[in-house]
């Protein structure tokens, strides 16, 4: 989660230009950055449960790479409610 923060700022302060560059810049590949850059729009109670290891059984990076999550914070506990029972 860390990652993805600080990977998003440094897009949203221009310090890189485009996900394609952070990947460079990170030996990484383009479609991975982006997966990981969507736990930077996690709701702030999903990460408060997170990070105090509240979160459902289930709820992995593995989890957030192969499922899609929406940019709405209310939609992203549904989802997550509905996919880690």
């Amino acid at each position: 989660m860390a990652r993805a923060i600080y990977w998003q700022q440094l897009l949203d302060q221009g310090k890189v230009e485009s996900i394609n560059a952070l990947a460079a810049a990170e030996g990484g590949d383009r479609v991975r950055v982006y997966k990981i850059l969507k736990l930077a729009r996690l709701a702030p109670e999903i990460v408060e449960d997170i990070a105090r290891c509240r979160q459902p059984v289930g709820l992995s990076l593995e989890f957030f790479l192969r499922n899609p999550l929406p940019d709405d914070w209310d939609e992203q506990r549904r989802v997550i409610a509905a996919r880690v029972d």
